[in-house]
Order: C-alpha cells, then sequence, then structure tokens
C-alpha cells in the first residue's frame, strides 16, 4: 500500500525535525491514483504555512487545496488528460473548489523541503535542505511510479535525487526541457504554478503542449 510506505518513511524521517513542522505529502487519494490511466507526480519546493507545525498535505488537497496554487495544478491536470482535444481555455479558466477536489484526487504531489515555509524558498537554502534529506527524498520517490513527473521550479534538485545527468535532458520543438528516466517514464522541467506577472493561459498551453508531443 502506498500510503502505509509513505507514512512510515515520514514516521522515520520527522525524527530529524524535532521541534519543527513536518508537512506529509504524496498521493492525494491511492484509490484514485491507481485507477488512473496516467499517473502524474508535481515536484514543488516547499508548502507555505508561516506558523509551522505538522499536516499533512494530501488532506489539504482532497478538499481542494488552497486556490493561489493549485487552481493552475487542477488545470494542468484536466488538460494533460484531455490534451488529444481542443482545449478552448473558456472551458478552463474558471476554476472552484468542486474543480479542484476532482481533479486533485489522483494526483501525486512532492514538496521536497518538509519544513513548512514562508512562501517563497531562497535558492541557497532549498539546495542546502534537500541536500540534507536527499536520502530520504530518494526513498520517497521510489515509492511512486509515475508516467509523468512534473518539476515545478525543482528540475535541477529533482534530476540530482533520481541521478539524471545534465547531459540527459533534451528539448520538445516548442522548447520545453524534459529528459526520459530508465523505466521511459518523462520528467518535465517547469514553472511552479503560482508564478506571479504570466496570465494563467500563458502557463497552461506549453505544459499541455509538451505532453502531447512527449505521451502517447
Amino acid at each position: 500500500m502506498i500510503e502505509e510506505k509513505e507514512n512510515a518513511l515520514f514516521d522515520e524521517w520527522k525524527q530529524k525535525y524535532t521541534g519543527r513542522g513536518f508537512v506529509r505529502d504524496g498521493v492525494v487519494s491511492e484509490k484514485d491514483h491507481l485507477a488512473s490511466d496516467l499517473k502524474i507526480c508535481f515536484v514543488l519546493k516547499q508548502a507555505n504555512d508561516p506558523d509551522g507545525g505538522e499536516w499533512d498535505l494530501r488532506g489539504l488537497l482532497r478538499a481542494g487545496g488552497v486556490w493561489q496554487t493549485w487552481n493552475n495544478v487542477a488545470r494542468w491536470v484536466k488538460g494533460i488528460r484531455d490534451r488529444h482535444g481542443d482545449l478552448a481555455w473558456a472551458d478552463y479558466e474558471q476554476v472552484d473548489e468542486a474543480f479542484r477536489q476532482e481533479q486533485l484526487r489522483s494526483i501525486c504531489a512532492v514538496n521536497l523541503v518538509k519544513e513548512p515555509g514562508e512562501g517563497s524558498t531562497p535558492p541557497g537554502s532549498l539546495d542546502v535542505r534537500v541536500n540534507e534529506d536527499k536520502k530520504f527524498l530518494k526513498r520517497q520517490f521510489d515509492i511512486y511510479k509515475p508516467d509523468l513527473t512534473v518539476c515545478c521550479g525543482t528540475s535541477d534538485l529533482f534530476a540530482a535525487i533520481v541521478g539524471a545527468e545534465a547531459t540527459d535532458w533534451q528539448s520538445t520543438s516548442r522548447g520545453v526541457w524534459w529528459f526520459e528516466k530508465p523505466d521511459g517514464t518523462r520528467v518535465i522541467r517547469y514553472c511552479h504554478p503560482a508564478l506571479w506577472g504570466v496570465d494563467t493561459s500563458m502557463l497552461f498551453y506549453p505544459l499541455i503542449d509538451a505532453t502531447r508531443e512527449l505521451l502517447p
């Protein structure tokens, strides 16, 4: 069982976080994830919670998550699953909690830093924290067998965790970077879903376009 493996790992892992918050994450709904025809994993940096504490991202996402980050992820999930259709923006523009609940329940979502932060993680700090937890992160990613991994501002760190080399990266015909893992599954380098100053439609179509090229 995926959740049992996750929780056993987290019980061990959080001992390093004595006196600090710890956010569990991973497969949102094991039943829906296993039933999905395309298993998608999103790799992010750090949960946003200035107050810290211990909580579970999986439960938050089952309830729909917060719109600032998860509206776009929900759009991306539906768009990826509908990638061979017309994908008129009018069908994706409006997102509510029910839409997020429906789309997010099948995904896997992993933060590289398990201690909650304050909305942004300085790059140098992120590198240090990920290096400290690299063995635990490798064990967590080994639990999952996603068909597609989308790195949301985390691509180089994720590649280092799974042992990919810089020369493994390739570009789609329209300039989205990706690499293929030894098991034949694809990893895409992409932006954070809450990227400021960019229209949501502009964050949507390049990713969907890449999946059309890389996936059946």
